[in-house]
């Protein structure tokens, strides 16, 4: 059916959100972590137009760069169970926005990141066993504190206009 499934997100609403993730001081000194993951997670699933899952299984293997570009070693597709299709997407910086901007997002995360030496073993670059959950969790409350915000900036502003309609005019505002 027509409207069933899941809703596309403008790109408006990309950069609000990035900017949220990017600028937003978190709750309690441990969140910054989660914030730099949030922000960098956010910007590869938009930059790779890729899933949750594709994002979930990077690891440090998948990256190169040439010239100006970060290269991310796509690991195949949904119809590609076995990998056997794989190639390599270009991620560009972008110095304009940088709240959009995926190689920004991930050297910030990268650099915040818990030191892991080098043990011959293929790190996966966002820690833990289930990051898209992880992610689509934390996502979920963001967008339900960032909701209840604008909310509150909402209820402001109308009782700022009303109180200065009621008190400083004569006649209504047509």
């Amino acid at each position: 059916k027509i409207g069933e499934g899941k809703k596309p997100l403008a790109f408006e609403g990309f950069i609000l959100l990035c900017k949220l993730l990017a600028t937003a001081k978190p709750e309690r000194a441990s969140g910054w972590s989660n914030r730099t993951f949030m922000w960098s997670y956010m910007t590869l699933l938009w930059n790779l137009m890729t899933r949750n899952e594709s994002v979930d299984d990077l690891l440090e293997d998948h990256f190169d760069w040439t010239g100006d570009a970060m290269l991310i070693e796509e690991q195949g597709h949904k119809g590609d169970q076995c990998g056997e299709e794989k190639y390599w997407k270009h991620v560009y910086a972008n110095p304009q926005h940088p709240e959009i901007c995926s190689v920004l997002a991930l050297a910030v995360h990268q650099f915040c990141s818990e030191y892991r030496p080098l043990s011959g073993t293929n790190h996966q670059i966002f820690d833990g066993t289930n990051s898209k959950d992880r992610f689509s969790k934390n996502l979920a409350q963001c967008l339900s504190k960032f909701m209840i915000y604008i909310m509150s900036l909402y209820m402001s502003l109308a009782s700022v206009v009303n109180f200065n309609c009621n008190n400083y005019f004569s006649r209504p505002i047509v």
